[in-house]
């Protein structure tokens, strides 16, 4: 066998051996007398850390061979022992475990041979974890003289060895293929005087034999913390943890209000001290009870919409208090608070009180159950619950415990406030109520229904739908309730539909409007007793907050400043207008400044609940059925002759465009050219009048043109039905004198004409269907096509409106 052969062999044997030190504690630092060791000897574990380094360099000249070898050796090892009373008995016989070691060596020899210029070079590596064999850990407490031993065995952990660039696995540990030992000696440590930590820190220089013999000197560091496991559980029960949510006021001081029972909602957190082996209550006191609110929400104001944003506050959301304030001056007392003091361990509100409740027992026997009420102060508040009891040194972290069958980890001592998914601030018995998963994110806005232009969402993310909004508050001294109770209500958002809100400022004339665009349309519409001041800003001024109704937001999900619209009376008359504060044309809730009712809407008659419908449609970005129909000015001379002329955009008739005309009725035959209407009937005064034509002739051609406003199906309320006259297909000179039908009521979704459209009525159908499209512009694609109403709706102002082009009367 040659030299280096045989020293691999010597090298691999000494990864088996077993190396102890023992440091020991001079003398004089030993107790002179026996003492108590109780307080020590009744945990049944103990737990802590181990930390130790070992490190060396140098160089050694071997006898008898005459070897010179240039060492280096590193090696950390971490432990985080656990040993345990035997079983039956205490910690007196002492206590036995597993080290739980984190081992990591670095070690390098080089072996320079006498006499000839030849060296091998071995380097160990060998980083893991071992568990170590049961027993490989042991602590002792020795009465005699008031110290403790902490010592720990060898273990091995796989390595590589690498010999003059050859490599090969091999087991590192117990020596100097990776030591861990020393970790530890067999100590004799005093015992704290004080407290009961077992704590300390030594370091000395020591030598052991290994690679090809040694010794090799080394430098240990050591330091030890070990802590008594006290055999104590702290276990919280939440009786309505499944079925609580919070609720708000009308200010962040009150404290809200149970939706069902209309008294306090108050959150009952209760709180035991168990023995942790026999789940029986201890009977004894902690020294302290902490309950602390950590990283709860302070979301502006108490709901999406309320307050006003300049007056918004940030306080903490939920918080332990003396007294229950749920009116601007009622109050009553928390009894169950009365011995907790409240404080404030919140930075983010340097101000406010009431995140932590600290309870130091009067009596030392009746304290190990405990009971504190929780007050929300926001509809969408949320926070993380610790409970703490304090036993001595040790603080015992406390865990939520559910009735059968649920189960909870034993080691989450962080409870979420109120029950939900980790990540998300929506209980998550408001997604069962709402028949989501409550995996459903809160950043979620894919609401589908209705359907409309295929976009999903209405802007509104589904913590904001959660959270709610106020309508009608202003003003109130009494607390929301929920909405359709007029007054002061709580709106919440419907994840499954998207939701709009309107302020009808002038409810007896445009309310019964606003009913039939929420019926027909599929939208949530929310609109009861709305008031200007339920949204940011109401004057146009503003446009960066003009109307939007989620702007109390902070570190929830917000998606996009949504849009409420208003309906006002205007100044006009004869019309209705969605007025568009971008372009004349429909568009989403964020371009539409406001919607402004004629003056003299009682000429609209039965017709006027349709037109305000009409008009919200239009501020859903839903079109006309086309674009051609208008106002002509007509004349009749002495001998009874009809002239027609168009109109400027002053609506001034311009002479150039005059031409006969025949009015005639329905019935009649439109091949005769004659007027066959009383000219008495048509009411045009002796200079002449406005007359409201129902399409359209392209005067270059002569060609008329249908599938104009009046267009479609006669039953929704999009279609015009102001029209006095139209003109039937290929009589361009004829015009035809009638009576439109009612609005209709629907807001339907086919574009082909029915009822006075109908492409068989008889004698014709007066409009057509609905417009399908500009030529060569995706004539029939859904974004051109007009009449499909209710596939045009969107309100989500995170898109942008689909422009649909204009109709014109010669292509």
């Amino acid at each position: 066998m040659d030299r280096i052969g045989f020293k691999n062999v010597r090298l691999l044997t000494a990864a088996f051996a077993f190396l102890a030190i023992f440091f020991l504690i001079p003398p004089d630092r030993l107790h002179g007398q026996s003492c108590d060791i109780a307080q020590f000897a009744s945990p049944k574990t103990w737990t802590g850390t181990v930390t130790t380094t070992i490190d060396g360099s140098g160089v050694l000249l071997e006898s008898p061979s005459g070897d010179t070898v240039e060492y280096s050796i590193h090696q950390s090892i971490n432990l985080s022992p656990v040993v345990n009373a035997p079983q039956g008995g205490n910690g007196s016989d002492g206590y036995f475990g597993t080290e739980n070691a984190t081992v990591d060596v670095r070690e390098s020899y080089i072996v320079h041979f006498p006499g000839i210029s030849e060296t091998s070079t071995t380097t160990i590596v060998g980083n893991g974890f071992v568990t170590g064999f049961l027993g490989s850990a042991v602590l002792a407490f020795e009465p005699l003289n008031c110290t403790y031993d902490l010592s720990f065995g060898g273990f091995l952990i796989t390595g590589t060895i690498t010999t003059n660039g050859v490599s090969s696995p091999g087991p590192v540990g117990t020596g100097p293929l990776g030591s861990v030992i020393p970790l530890a000696p067999a100590w004799q440590v005093p015992l704290p005087t004080t407290g009961t930590t077992l704590t300390g820190s030594t370091s000395f220089d020591t030598s052991y034999a290994g690679f090809d013999g040694g010794p090799y000197t080394i430098h240990v560091s050591t330091s030890w913390s070990l802590n008594a496991a006290p055999d104590l559980d702290v276990l919280v029960m939440i009786p309505a943890y499944s079925t609580w949510r919070p609720t708000g006021g009308l200010s962040e001081q009150e404290i809200g209000l149970d939706p069902t029972t209309l008294g306090v909602n108050l959150l009952e957190i209760q709180a035991q001290l168990v023995t942790k082996s026999t789940g029986q209550p201890t009977g004894v006191s902690p020294d302290k009870w902490t309950f602390s609110l950590v990283q709860v929400s302070h979301e502006p104001g108490v709901a999406m919409n309320w307050p006003a944003q300049e007056v918004a506050r940030e306080d903490p959301d939920l918080s332990f208090d003396h007294q229950a304030c749920f009116t601007p001056i009622g109050c009553q007392v928390i009894s169950e608070n009365n011995l907790f003091t409240m404080s404030n361990g919140d930075p983010n509100s340097p101000t406010a009180s009431g995140t932590v409740a600290e309870l130091l027992p009067p009596d030392p026997l009746i304290y190990d159950s405990v009971k504190i009420m929780l007050s929300p102060h926001d509809w969408g508040a949320w926070a993380t619950l610790n409970v703490t009891a304090t036993v001595g040194s040790q603080k015992i972290l406390g865990h939520l415990v559910l009735p059968p069958p649920l189960v909870t980890d034993p080691n989450d001592t962080d409870i979420l406030l109120p029950q939900r998914q980790a990540g998300s601030f929506i209980a998550d018995n408001w997604k069962d109520a709402h028949n989501i998963p409550v995996s459903t994110i809160d950043e979620d806005d894919s609401e589908a229904k209705p359907n409309g232009d295929g976009q999903s969402g209405d802007g509104l993310t589904l913590y904001e739908e959660y959270r709610g909004f106020y309508m009608g508050c202003r003003g109130s001294g009494f607390p929301p309730s929920p909405e359709g109770s007029g007054g002061c209500q709580h709106v919440e958002g419907d994840p499954g539909k998207k939701d709009l809100f309107v302020v009808d400022e002038i409810p007896t004339i445009a309310n019964g409007g606003v009913a039939l665009f929420k019926k027909t349309s599929g939208l949530s519409v929310h609109y009861l007793d709305m008031t200007l001041d339920d949204i940011h800003d109401a004057d146009p001024l503003k446009p960066s907050s003009y109307r939007v109704i989620n702007f109390n937001h902070s570190a929830a999900p917000h998606e996009v400043d949504q849009h409420a619209l208003i309906i006002s009376l205007g100044e006009q008359s004869g019309y209705n207008e969605a007025v568009n504060s971008v372009a004349s044309r429909p568009g989403l809730p964020k371009e539409i400044d406001h919607i402004a009712i004629s003056s003299n809407y009682e000429e609209f008659g039965r017709d006027l609940d349709a037109s305000v419908a009409h008009e919200l449609a239009h501020s859903v970005d839903v079109y006309h059925h086309g674009d051609v129909d208008g106002v002509k000015w007509w004349m009749v001379d002495s001998s009874g002759n009809v002239t027609e002329e168009d109109l400027d955009n002053d609506d001034n008739p311009i002479s150039s465009t005059s031409r006969t005309i025949y009015v005639k009725y329905e019935l009649d035959d439109p091949s005769i050219q004659s007027t066959t209407v009383k000219t008495t009937a048509l009411d045009l005064g002796t200079k002449g009048g406005f007359i409201y034509v129902g399409n359209n002739i392209c005067a270059d051609t002569g060609v008329v043109v249908m599938n104009g406003q009046h267009s479609g199906d006669e039953d929704s309320y999009m279609r015009y039905v102001a029209a006095q006259a139209y003109i039937p297909s290929k009589y361009p000179k004829i015009r035809f004198w009638i009576t439109e039908p009612p609005k209709g009521l629907k807001l339907t979704d086919h574009p082909a004409g029915t009822g006075i459209n109908l492409d068989t009525r008889d004698p014709r159908p007066r409009y057509g269907d609905a417009y399908s499209g500009a030529p060569n512009q995706g004539a029939g694609s859904s974004t051109t096509q007009r009449g499909n109403d209710a596939s045009q709706i969107d309100i989500n102002d995170n898109h942008d409106a689909i422009i649909r082009p204009n109709q014109v009367v010669c292509p």
